[in-house]
C-alpha cells in the first residue's frame, strides 16, 4: 500500500506515550498504532503499480516546490465518526492545519489528473492513535479520554518535508518504507 504523509519527529512521538498507556487500559477492542509508526496521512493511495510511481513522485516534487516549510502543533483527542460509533481515535492538528489542507487540496487535484481516485471526504488533519476493532460499549471510557486530553498540547514540530511511503503488512504489524522524500522549497503558505 502506498500513502503520502508528514512524518513526526521521534522526540514528538514520545509525547503520545501517556495516551498509549491510557488506551492500553481500555476494555475496548483496539488496534493501537505503534508509537514509532505515528504519522499524519495526507493521502492514502492503496496499491500503486511500479510504472505509476514515477509520475506520482514527479507530481509530489512539483507540489513540494510550491509550498514553504511551516510549523505544526498537535493538541487534544478526538473520535471518528463520534463517541457513540467509535472507529478511529486521533490527536488533532491545532497549528498548521490550513497548510496541510492546502497541500492536500493540491495533491488531490494533481493526482486526480494522473488517474488516482479523489478522496470523497474533506481533509481533516489528524494523527491516528488507534482503531476500534469492533463495536463495543466504551462510551464512558472514550468521554474520559477526550475530556482528559482535551487541552493537552502534545508537540510542536517543523514541517519541512513530506513523504511518499510504502506500507507492508506483516504478522507483527505494518512496516513503512520511504519511497521518496519531498522537501518543501516553495514560497506559498509558509
Amino acid at each position: 500500500m502506498t500513502f503520502i504523509s508528514i512524518e513526526i519527529p521521534e522526540e514528538a512521538k514520545k509525547k503520545f506515550v501517556p495516551v498509549d498507556n491510557f488506551l492500553r487500559n481500555s476494555t475496548l477492542s483496539l488496534k493501537l498504532i505503534k508509537i514509532e509508526n505515528l504519522h499524519l496521512t495526507l493521502k492514502f493511495l492503496g496499491e500503486v503499480r511500479e510504472e505509476r510511481l514515477k509520475g506520482l513522485i514527479e507530481t509530489c516534487q512539483i507540489i513540494g516546490e510550491t509550498f514553504s516549510p511551516f510549523s505544526s502543533r498537535l493538541k487534544g483527542i478526538g473520535i471518528f465518526p463520534n463517541i457513540k460509533i467509535p472507529r478511529i481515535i486521533w490527536a488533532g492538528v491545532e497549528k498548521g492545519k490550513e497548510n496541510l489542507k492546502e497541500i492536500t487540496k493540491l495533491l488531490e487535484q494533481k493526482l486526480e489528473k494522473k488517474g488516482f481516485s479523489p478522496e470523497k471526504r474533506e481533509f481533516q488533519g489528524h494523527l491516528t492513535l488507534a482503531r476500534v476493532r469492533k463495536r463495543a460499549k466504551g462510551e464512558k471510557f472514550l468521554e474520559n479520554l477526550v475530556e482528559g486530553f482535551k487541552e493537552k498540547q502534545f508537540c510542536s514540530f517543523p514541517v519541512t518535508k513530506f513523504y511518499v511511503m510504502k506500507s507492508e503488512l506483516k504478522k507483527e504489524g505494518p512496516t513503512y518504507t520511504v519511497l521518496e522524500e519531498i522537501s518543501l522549497t516553495g514560497d506559498q503558505y509558509g
